[in-house]
This record gives C-alpha cells, structure tokens and sequence, in this order.
C-alpha cells in the first residue's frame, strides 16, 4: 500500500494505492496535525488531472481504481462514474437506473463513496436541493460551483 499527497483548494487530498489501484481518498485540512506525516507527492499524470479540477476545467478521471464495497454500493459507484462532468442526476434517477425503490439506500452508497471527485459523488442531488455530501454541504457546493453547475 502507497500513500501519496495532492495539495488541493480544499486541503491536503490524501490517496491510497494498493496495487498500482487507487482504493481511497481522504480530506485533512492541516499538515500540523502531530501523527502527520509527509507523503510523497501525487504522481503524474493524476497530479495534472487535479491540477485541471481544480482550475474550473472539465476533467475525465480515468484512474485505475479498486472499490471495496457491497454488490450494491458498487453498483451505485459505477452509475456515479456515468455522471458527465458539469451535469447532475438525483439519487431517485439513480434508484430508477437501478430498478430499485430504495433512495435511502442509493443515498447511503453514494456518501459511502470511498475516492471522492475522481467518483463524483457530489453531482449527486436531492430531488428538491442539494442533498448531503460526507464532507459537508459547504464542499459539495463548491465543487459543484467549480464546475459551474450552481
């Protein structure tokens, strides 16, 4: 297993690889945390992909990835995968591509979502707003503003 750093406009991205697969995807906001350690940089060319993200530019994160999770949750992370940068759906059209009744569950796999951005679970929305977002409502909002969808 291989950690690697991305600095980002968020705070530092932090991503697991195992087996030349990213696996993981985490958010800290300091590098003065006292269990902080310095991982290596993100190497190329998933830095660069970053580097467009986060410049507003539409990106297709095409990265070799390993999900582990139930049939289901997989399930609802390939539709994610689907969602083309700057659109959206709602978890009730995901339920529906699904041919499953259950929003709450899509909801649950969708803030269950292990690489955030590189699976764009924050195109997700509620059918009436925004929804919920694991990294709070604030970050889904300027994600989505970054890609100029609100």
């Amino acid at each position: 297993m291989n950690l690697y750093q991305y600095p980002s406009p968020l705070g530092i991205i932090l991503l697991t690889v195992e087996e030349e697969h990213f696996t993981n995807i985490c958010l800290t906001d300091s590098t003065t945390h006292e269990h902080w350690h310095p991982y290596p940089p993100l190497p190329q060319p998933y830095a660069a992909d970053f580097d467009q993200y986060f410049k507003g530019l539409p990106v297709q994160f095409d990265w070799p990835v390993s999900l582990d999770g139930t049939p289901f949750q997989k399930q609802v992370w390939q539709k994610l995968m689907e969602i083309p940068y700057g659109h959206t759906v709602t978890y009730k059209q995901i339920s529906e591509q699904l041919n499953t009744k259950g929003y709450r569950a899509v909801g649950n796999a969708v803030g269950a979502n292990p690489l955030m951005i590189v699976i764009p679970c924050h195109r997700v929305l509620a059918v009436n707003g925004l929804g919920g977002y694991a990294y709070g409502l604030k970050m889904k909002r300027y994600l989505l503003e970054l890609e100029k969808i609100v």
